[in-house]
């Protein structure tokens, strides 16, 4: 088989998979004009650059990996949580959150969540966030962040108890949900 260069070749590939790249991106986010966003921004991604692919099949392979890095971006942006870099400004923190379009909710879950997690390191604090809500593998984080995978995985864990015992379980529902609408 030819390798596939041309872009009018990569668009029909592109319109052929089309329907199981909007299923695929609809798998992360719970909107279909986000969706087709996510598939719009894949094609033009795709013509962007000067590829050259072996088949159709590694073609599509391509654009489902970026459909899903996209939507894992997409998701990221979304769930983006401010964490305070001083204890000593909270006060302050909390009045410039609520000058802002966030509700009291969420400030009060970024609060909490900087008191509970103050002490562990920023990139700690980001791969805990990317593994509970991205539901991304601690080992793909820790190659990221360039942490063992046991050290890790032993961070998440601690994170994770810390935050069982300063919720109520009655509330970790609530304290759940409230840390998936945060945006």
């Amino acid at each position: 088989m030819a390798k596939i260069s041309d872009k009018d070749e990569i668009v029909d590939i592109y319109l052929k998979y089309q329907k199981s790249l909007l299923r695929l991106a609809m798998t992360y986010v719970d909107r279909s004009y986000l969706a087709e966003d996510i598939v719009g921004d894949t094609i033009i991604a795709v013509l962007e650059r000067p590829l050259e692919f072996e088949n159709e099949a590694s073609c599509a392979c391509y654009m489902r990996r970026t459909v899903r890095n996209k939507s894992i971006s997409l998701l990221r942006r979304k769930y983006q949580i401010d964490l305070l870099d001083d204890a000593n400004d909270i006060e302050k923190r909390i009045i410039e959150l609520s000058s802002s379009n966030k509700s009291y909710n969420d400030i009060e879950v970024q609060v909490l969540l900087h008191e509970i997690l103050a002490e562990y390191p920023k990139e700690i604090r980001e791969a805990f966030i990317a593994h509970i809500l991205d539901d991304e593998t601690i080992p793909s984080l820790a190659a990221y962040y360039g942490i063992k995978n046991d050290t890790l995985r032993k961070q998440i864990g601690r994170m994770k108890t810390r935050i069982a015992q300063a919720i109520p379980e009655k509330d970790m529902k609530s304290f759940l949900f409230m840390l998936m609408l945060i945006s």
